[in-house]
């Protein structure tokens, strides 16, 4: 997928609530698991899933995103947001 080269995004929508967005089914379930993440949104073409959490601190979220993937998060400035590449 061209658009979403990456598995797990994340960016902040205020100053304590996050998105985590997916394309991958195993990470959507992962998400699904863990205790606060709420899903808001299913695209089914192609499969795109949305989650919300809250975090106090933008260090807890990337470590959430962290692992979540096994991987470091980078931060893509063009388009504000956190990736990460599964291990």
């Amino acid at each position: 997928m061209d658009d979403y080269p990456f598995p797990l995004y994340m960016w902040r929508i205020d100053n304590s609530n996050w998105r985590f967005q997916t394309d991958r089914k195993e990470i959507a379930h992962k998400l699904k698991r863990r205790k606060g993440f709420r899903e808001i949104t299913l695209a089914s073409h192609p499969p795109l899933w949305i989650f919300d959490k809250s975090f106090e601190r933008k260090d807890r979220a990337l470590r959430c995103l962290e692992s979540l993937t096994g991987s470091i998060a980078k931060w893509d400035e063009a388009k504000e947001i956190f990736y990460a590449e599964v291990k």
